[in-house]
């Protein structure tokens, strides 16, 4: 006897859903509406349709974090389920890890260490004391170092800056101070700490999420960037 849904069908449709999908382009809000779907991959499909943008990265809402998180384009999909779509334009878009990973490599990082030093001697100098006098720089020092940097990003490319633009402030930061490059077993660039691209986590991307779950929870001016 067979089933009532014969899945080896080549005819058979997946069954439609209805999710609420918010897109993003280039870090902005463009929209925000209900989609009829049958897969997470199909919701993909018909946001990111429009010519000249591409897709960077897909959240799904996780009602135990209350939070939206990264999730695989290819993630269970169910009624009335929310998501996060961002798009970045095609011409400053990596369109694979790989290729997202080879570039960012060479990203000129020296020629920014000046700013980044000017920044921290401005916000934290103790932090650039504490590293002179010591050679090191102690777990304060460092979440305050982050928080000055986060807050300067968020300021020139708003809450939801790019992976290019957080991996290229992590390979800064080690870059300016040396004492911060951790690898496990002498693997990775040792910045994965402060963001690895792969896993969208690290010290950066905390203090993002952190900041942006204030902001939705009514706690913060859309225009703060505060350190505290």
């Amino acid at each position: 006897m067979l089933a009532d849904t014969d899945l080896s069908d080549p005819d058979h449709k997946p069954e439609s859903v209805k999710v609420l999908a918010t897109v993003f382009k280039n870090g902005k809000e463009y929209s925000k509406k209900i989609y009829t779907v049958h897969s997470s991959e199909h919701l993909i499909n018909q946001t990111t349709s429009e010519q000249g943008f591409a897709f960077d990265k897909v959240q799904k809402y996780n009602a135990d974090f209350q939070e939206f998180v990264d999730v695989d384009r290819n993630v269970e999909i169910k009624n009335l389920d929310r998501f996060q779509i961002y798009m970045s334009a095609t011409e400053t878009l990596h369109h694979t890890h790989s290729q997202e990973t080879h570039q960012i490599e060479h990203v000129p990082v020296q020629n920014e260490q000046g700013g980044l030093l000017s920044l921290v001697q401005s916000k934290a100098p103790g932090v650039l004391e504490e590293h002179k006098k010591t050679g090191t720089i102690q777990i304060e020092s460092r979440r305050l170092l982050v928080k000055v940097c986060i807050s300067d990003l968020v300021e020139k490319h708003g809450f939801y800056p790019s992976s290019a633009e957080k991996l290229a402030l992590a390979k800064r930061i080690i870059t300016t101070f040396p004492p911060l490059r951790v690898q496990v077993e002498g693997k990775g660039g040792g910045f994965e700490h402060f963001y690895d691209p792969s896993s969208h986590s690290g010290f950066l991307e905390l203090r993002l999420r952190n900041i942006r779950r204030k902001l939705e929870a009514g706690q913060r001016p859309a225009s703060c960037v505060s350190l505290c």
